[in-house]
């Protein structure tokens, strides 16, 4: 019995999990910290909460998961302060997933999204995953929750590599 985990990275990423039956058991946006900077405000990612989410929504099966984290770098137009924060985002993230003890695996969309038939466009993709997986819909109602989207079909990604399912 296998619990399935997808996690979309970054700051404003998500974590998606299929229960050892294949539905979703949870989907929420990864926990951040807000900071003041002075007139600033700083998100950042909270490797704790994210630790003992990840342990809660698991109900302590860590050695019943595999997760599926989508690789993904930063892009030429992207500035040097937003890539070195998603590239710190990133590397907590696969921190807390080695740290728990987790079997992890990287994929790139490049790979992923044409497997599981998902749209590059980010809307596109949200619509596409709320058709596939009716269940998710209530999680899914915000244009902004395509990464939430994105979560759910990397889990579900995961799950089929490991069960050797056809992937759609």
């Amino acid at each position: 019995m296998t619990y399935y985990l997808g996690i979309d990275p970054g700051v404003s990423g998500a974590i998606a999990i299929l229960n050892p039956e294949g539905k979703l058991a949870a989907v929420e946006d990864l926990p951040v910290i807000v900071a003041k900077a002075g007139k600033k405000t700083r998100r950042r990612l909270d490797a704790r909460t994210l630790g003992y989410r990840i342990l809660e929504l698991v109900d302590g099966e860590v050695l019943n998961c595999q997760v599926m984290l989508e690789d993904v770098h930063s892009m030429p137009r992207d500035g040097k302060a937003a890539a070195f924060t998603f590239g710190r985002s990133f590397g907590i993230i696969e921190g807390v997933v080695a740290a728990l003890g987790l079997p992890y695996r990287f994929v790139t969309p490049q790979k992923w999204k044409p497997a599981m038939t998902i749209p590059k466009d980010k809307e596109a993709a949200r619509l596409a995953v709320i058709q596939r997986y009716p269940d998710a819909a209530p999680f899914l109602k915000r244009k902004k929750d395509n990464n939430r989207a994105e979560a759910i079909a990397l889990a579900d990604y995961c799950r089929r590599l490991d069960t050797q399912q056809e992937m759609t």
